[in-house]
């Protein structure tokens, strides 16, 4: 059987759409990757089918498979799914949530999850983090603050125009406010050089995720190593340094000593969270801007919105929208965060199989990989229509049940249905409204015309998209009316 992987890794879109042109209906097929046999499925209901088979079906080959890529070794790895009863002992056992919140015996990997939950879905939880975040965005917004991490050319007065890059200026702002939220400003104090070295390692973090050898991916395993020991340097400090610290993190911590993790694994185990946490986000933030800077009805009609998410209060002022409004009726940004979600999520099922089983027909064998390309579902046209591949959030307006439509999935589900969505949500809704409350912002002329950039199809993704060049923007202070 011919083997996929390159092909697999490169464009993974174009070699599934071109199997299923091939075979010529929406039946599972298969593909070999990295010497696995890899079977596609691109029906709703078979993705149904593989959400609800946890007992034949998991997805913790592929946890194992990414903690590895980052560095976490094997003895690690086995630590995390082993009962922790039997690795938890003398005074550790009394101070364990492991050992004394765990009544069914669960290892560490299954209630991680639960703690995700707990924290990023419980509504006072969930107020507590969009609390800290708009208090860093508030800061970070600020136009003497602007930095020269995304500024082209400063301007010298709040009258004077400022050229940003868009890309730049999303990628800074939102994983600057994120990793400040879940850790507050110790952790920049201790490691200065952290989202530096950071979002260096994120621009090729499909290199490690996809495992490429390390001679060709030199810049982005450098980049995660001088990361990691900056989070390694930051979480050996005394518990005192962090107070600012959120739960999830400091339990995530202390759980994996308790189990015997050493301190160079245990940052490693941060910053695939971190990558989680800020890769999609800041892209997201990303199309939303880009697109609204295209199309200025649009633009208009969001800003209108928001403004009236202000409560009233003067344009360009630094005051805060109303997180209930920006949910609940603003019906724009609503529908383009479903449209981006939508047309940019490259997110997939993935299961590996444990136990034979049958999905959609076609006989699963124990070791075969299962994947759902979401992005397949969302341009169908079946499900959005004949424009589906276009870029349409008006489609959300005409249709306000579609994003409860079989095939919308843009944050997964069953039981790895994303714990992140709302505050994913809210850190989006914030930066686009507090952004566009501050500034003016236009496109920089070009010599052609304005071009909205298109996904750039050469750069692997497991999430959302990266364009395929960067949009320059006019950034002026917005005068209070």
């Amino acid at each position: 059987m011919k083997c996929h992987t390159w092909a697999f890794i490169r464009n993974p879109e174009k070699l599934i759409n071109d199997g299923f042109h091939y075979f010529g209906s929406n039946q599972p097929f298969s593909i070999v990757v990295a010497g696995r046999r890899t079977i596609i499925l691109r029906d709703v209901q078979d993705v149904a089918t593989v959400w609800r088979n946890t007992q034949a079906l998991s997805i913790d080959p592929f946890v194992v498979l990414t903690l590895g890529a980052f560095g976490i070794g094997k003895p690690t790895l086995e630590k995390i799914f082993t009962d922790p009863r039997d690795l938890i002992q003398g005074q550790a056992r009394m101070k364990s949530v492991l050992i004394n919140s765990n009544p069914n015996n669960k290892v560490y990997m299954d209630l991680e999850r639960e703690w995700f939950t707990s924290q990023l879905l419980a509504p006072e939880a969930l107020r507590t983090l969009q609390k800290k975040y708009l208090a860093y965005l508030n800061e970070s917004l600020s136009w003497t603050a602007l930095s020269p991490t995304y500024v082209l050319s400063r301007a010298s007065s709040p009258e004077t125009t400022t050229v940003v890059s868009l890309r730049k200026f999303c990628q800074y702002t939102v994983s600057y406010c994120s990793t400040n939220t879940f850790f507050g400003k110790k952790l920049q104090q201790i490691a200065p050089d952290f989202l530096q070295h950071y979002q260096e390692f994120e621009k090729g973090s499909w290199k490690i995720f996809y495992r490429l050898p390390s001679f060709l991916a030199v810049d982005s395993h450098r980049a995660k190593e001088r990361a990691v020991d900056g989070l390694a340097k930051y979480l050996s400090m005394p518990d005192q340094d962090h107070s600012e610290l959120e739960w999830i993190f400091q339990t995530i911590v202390s759980e994996l000593g308790y189990l015997g993790v050493g301190d160079q694994d245990i940052a490693a185990f941060v910053m695939v969270i971190i990558w989680a946490i800020n890769n999609n986000a800041h892209k997201v933030a990303f199309w939303i801007l880009a697109h609204l800077l295209h199309n200025q009805p649009y633009l208009l009609a969001v800003c209108d919105e928001i403004d009236a998410a202000f409560l009233g209060r003067e344009r360009g002022s630094e005051g805060e929208p109303s997180m209930d409004i920006l949910l609940s009726a603003c019906p724009h940004l609503d529908a383009i965060w479903y449209e981006t979600m939508r047309v940019y999520n490259a997110t997939s099922v993935i299961r590996q199989a444990t136990w034979p089983c049958t999905v959609g027909g076609k006989r699963v064998h124990v070791g075969d990989q299962l994947i759902a390309p979401f992005r397949q579902f969302h341009l169908n046209r079946d499900i959005f229509g004949h424009d589906a591949t276009a870029f349409r959030p008006e489609r959300f307006l005409e249709n306000r049940t579609l994003p409860r439509t079989k095939g919308y999935a843009p944050f997964g589900g069953g039981y790895t249905y994303c714990p992140g969505r709302l505050f994913a949500q809210r850190e989006i809704y914030l930066f686009v409204a507090m952004t566009l409350r501050r500034f003016e912002m236009g496109l920089v002329p070009r010599e052609r015309g304005p071009r909205m950039p298109q996904v750039d199809k050469e750069t692997p993704s497991a999430a959302a998209m990266s364009p395929d060049e960067d949009v320059l923007v006019l950034l002026q202070q917005r005068k209070h009316v």
